[in-house]
């Protein structure tokens, strides 16, 4: 049975070159969460993108899964959609989301690496593509989203629904395209003047308070127009 969700943001068909989406639950980060989630529309608002943020997640499993409800339900309506996880601080710096998707002609998924594996907190889906074409239906972003969801194997395995991302990269690497994680999914550490999204998952949450006060200033983008 699918879950109705409500995303917070320019709504399904809207014009532009694609949407931004994160997505957390409620509290989640306290104040910063809600600095970085603003901080994330403002970063999209300012190159001409939408911005959709999920609020109802699946309740039967981890949170993390629920990233690919919301892109479920975007997918059928824009070219082009930019998952960030919202323990990320846009630093408006760097290039814009369209450049998540250079020299990627077939491919579906762009995303960076973490020594040996995917990492999709920052992941583009590229909707319009075809992909490879290999027999199984992963020709579309939806069809590819739906087997994702459906490796109920990894349900609770440490890296949630990456696993299954990692399994089909591991399969059909076409369908992949490799961004750079110094731009778009920089950690503590590793940003540069290009860097346009710092993630800070698991342990890297403890540096989080002294990126906050460098980075995030007070929002110019106040209006949130809830999508149908």
């Amino acid at each position: 049975m699918s879950l109705p969700l409500r995303l917070r943001g320019r709504g399904w068909g809207v014009s532009g070159p694609g949407v931004v989406v994160s997505g957390a639950t409620p509290g989640y980060l306290g104040v910063n969460g809600e600095r970085m989630r603003e901080r994330l529309r403002e970063w999209a608002a300012s190159h001409g993108w939408g911005f959709s943020w999920g609020t109802e997640f699946d309740p039967s499993r981890p949170p993390a899964w629920s990233k690919i409800r919301f892109l479920q339900r975007l997918a059928p309506h824009h070219e082009r959609l930019l998952w960030v996880d919202a323990d990320v601080i846009a630093t408006l710096k760097g290039p814009p989301p369209d450049e998540v998707f250079v020299e990627g002609e077939g491919a579906i998924v762009f995303a960076s690496a973490d020594e040996n594996h995917l990492n999709t907190g920052v992941m583009g889906l590229d909707c319009g593509a075809r992909g490879a074409g290999h027999g199984l239906g992963f020709g579309e972003a939806g069809a590819l989203l739906k087997w994702v969801w459906e490796q109920t194997q990894y349900i609770n395995h440490p890296w949630w629904e990456q696993a299954a991302f990692q399994e089909h990269h591991a399969t059909w690497p076409a369908d992949f395209r490799a961004i750079d994680k110094r731009v778009w999914n920089a950690y503590p550490g590793e940003e540069g003047p290009e860097t346009a999204l710092i993630h800070f998952p698991g342990g890297y949450k403890q540096r989080l308070a002294s990126y906050a006060a460098r980075y995030l200033g007070r929002s110019n983008c106040r209006t949130i127009i809830s999508a149908p």
